[in-house]
């Protein structure tokens, strides 16, 4: 990492469960001496012969000393090992000069997939290790180097029921669940891994954190998730845009639209299947809370907060063969605040609310009168994400002015009498 301006140093320690990426220079002084020996041009080195203590304290505690790896945890290379150019390499292996001059295999970028786990107390389980390799030309004075080391909790996933109706022709039936891989005995499914969107408040551009309350559970958990929105497609149209989705950032506005192509001569039980579909594309993946801090995790149901969600109830109908009543767009209000020192303040959310467009008529406009039955027309749906900060202004606070109380001796008026 960059110590001092942009030239890379080794000195700056990762620190338990914060993550951070940097990208330095490396300077190339002596190409054939330094692809054989400089141990920060070898990616090897950044893999093998070390160990990470499961927590800070552990050696400490446990006076594990150097020769020593019980319950140490080795890193893990992921292969294939990526290059800039068009390959990959099957291992990991030692810079080599190339016939040219120029050297082969240098180190461009490594990740630390950090695992941590959060039952009982907070300790790594898991180091993944992923590498990407560069060629450098005899000709190159420096080149660029990443190191990047995030911190990800590892949740058990459980599954909610969807309650959407699924007699749809639009969406298949994989479409309209919430999640799928449901356990038939425990509702657990496979470990998922999530990485902490700040440490503790959110930082922007990070995802925000949204979980499902496990029912019947004592510890009251909570099932970690991402929220997602439409991702708009080239097409426009909402069949596409359910399965394009991206995760929703902290602090980020969003407004997105597609578009659903609606017949003529709808039924009320037509007008309801679409209804039903429209809130499965604008509410998919929506859960039940929504973290006030980026680094909870699911291992209770402290700070988290329900998220207000009033659904209407009404239901369209047909006129004309023309829909009524029908909800067309969503908003996602997320209320924050800052807290904490007013030098280093954490973003808290303090409030989640769903907010439901106000219902409308799908009236067409047909070119020939009358319409034909099988005509369709497009109409817009939208969601949208607002973040609104409610944070208090700071007040000065200064020490009050000290008063002077004139005091006297008690026979200070003696000499009078």
């Amino acid at each position: 990492q960059p110590l001092h301006g942009e030239f890379c140093s080794l000195t700056n320690a990762a620190r338990f469960l914060n993550s951070n990426k940097s990208t330095c220079v490396q300077q190339v002084k002596d190409i054939k001496n330094q692809c054989l020996n400089d141990v920060n041009w070898n990616g090897i080195n950044f893999v093998y012969g070390f160990q990470v203590a499961p927590y800070p304290s552990y050696i400490m505690e446990m006076g594990v000393g150097l020769n020593q790896s019980s319950n140490l945890i080795s890193p893990t290379l992921k292969l294939p090992i990526m290059c800039n150019e068009n390959c990959f390499y099957s291992n990991i292996s030692k810079p080599s000069v190339q016939v040219d001059g120029g050297c082969n295999n240098v180190l461009s970028k490594i990740t630390y997939a950090v695992t941590y786990s959060t039952n009982i107390t907070i300790k790594i389980i898991n180091v993944d290790v992923f590498v990407t390799l560069a060629n450098i030309s005899k000709n190159s004075a420096s080149f660029l180097q990443t190191f990047e080391y995030k911190f990800q909790s590892a949740s058990t996933n459980v599954q909610p029921n969807s309650s959407v109706s699924t007699n749809s022709s639009l969406y298949s039936a994989s479409n309209i669940s919430l999640q799928e891989n449901v356990s038939s005995d425990v509702g657990f499914s496979s470990t998922v891994l999530f990485e902490r969107s700040g440490n503790p408040g959110y930082l922007i551009d990070y995802p925000l954190i949204v979980g499902y309350l496990i029912p019947n559970n004592f510890s009251g958990m909570v099932n970690l998730s991402v929220l997602t929105t439409i991702k708009p497609t080239t097409s426009s149209m909402c069949e596409d845009a359910s399965f394009n989705r991206i995760p929703v950032k902290f602090g980020i506005d969003f407004l997105t639209a597609c578009f659903v192509s609606v017949k003529k001569n709808m039924t009320d039980n037509d007008c309801v299947i679409w209804q039903d579909q429209i809130f499965n594309l604008l509410l998919k993946d929506l859960p039940t809370h929504v973290a006030s801090f980026g680094s909870l995790d699911g291992s209770t149901a402290a700070g988290w907060i329900a998220i207000v969600n009033n659904k209407p109830t009404s239901k369209p109908s047909s006129s004309n063969g023309e829909c009524q009543n029908m909800v067309m767009g969503v908003s996602f209000e997320i209320l924050y605040a800052k807290t904490g020192l007013f030098g280093n303040p954490q973003r808290k959310v303090v409030g989640f609310q769903v907010k439901y467009n106000t219902p409308r008529s799908l009236y067409f406009l047909c070119i020939e009168k009358p319409c034909s039955s099988s005509y369709k027309q497009k109409f817009v749906v939208t969601q949208s994400i607002a973040y609104i900060d409610i944070s208090s202004t700071p007040q000065a606070e200064y020490r009050p002015i000290p008063t002077f109380t004139a005091k006297a001796p008690n026979d200070f008026l003696y000499p009078f009498f």
